[in-house]
């Protein structure tokens, strides 16, 4: 099994997470997602201590992010998977 990757990489995933946060969250969110195998983003929930409006935005991004590398098993058959990722706003 190898985990699903962001297509660009890291670095260029928490620059686009940076870049889609409104300037009056703080707190911590965490935000879980599948990836399926084409590598959208499906049924994004956010969950923590900011505030509703920080969430709809979070929410949005994730939605609307470009796609991962999916999940393979196995002679690199694509399926579906479950990441949390935990995102400190200060």
């Amino acid at each position: 099994y190898f985990p699903a990757e962001y297509s660009d990489g890291v670095p260029a995933f928490t620059k686009y997470i940076d870049s889609t946060r409104s300037p009056n969250c703080k707190g911590k969110a965490y935000v879980s997602f599948y990836i399926d195998l084409d590598g959208s983003v499906r049924c994004v929930k956010i969950t923590g201590d900011i505030n509703e409006l920080c969430k709809s935005d979070l929410k949005t991004a994730f939605e609307r992010i470009p796609n991962f590398q999916p999940a393979t098993k196995r002679d690199k058959i694509p399926v579906w998977s479950k990441s949390v990722i935990p995102i400190n706003f200060k």
